[in-house]
């Protein structure tokens, strides 16, 4: 009698597909001002959901930017703009 020969099938390959940066703060009352820290981290997700790597942000301009938006984002609404 022969034998039974079966092939599997392999898994599909993966690959860097999604970056994801997670955002976390703190906003504290500081007198008649508002403190807010912030701190980033970059998301590398593969094809599957998997992350792959993780990293701080920390570019000096992704910051002032941020920041910079909060700000008049802020006065819109204080302004009720």
């Amino acid at each position: 009698m022969g034998s039974k020969f079966t092939v599997g099938q392999s898994e599909p390959t993966t690959y860097r597909k999604v970056e994801v940066r997670d955002f976390t703060g703190n906003v504290t009352e500081f007198g008649e001002q508002t403190k807010v820290r912030v701190s980033v981290q970059r998301k590398i997700l593969d094809s599957r959901g998997n992350v792959v790597e993780v990293k701080p942000v920390d570019d000096l301009t992704f910051y002032q930017d941020f920041f910079s938006r909060m700000a008049k984002s802020v006065y819109l609404q204080r302004e009720r703009l």
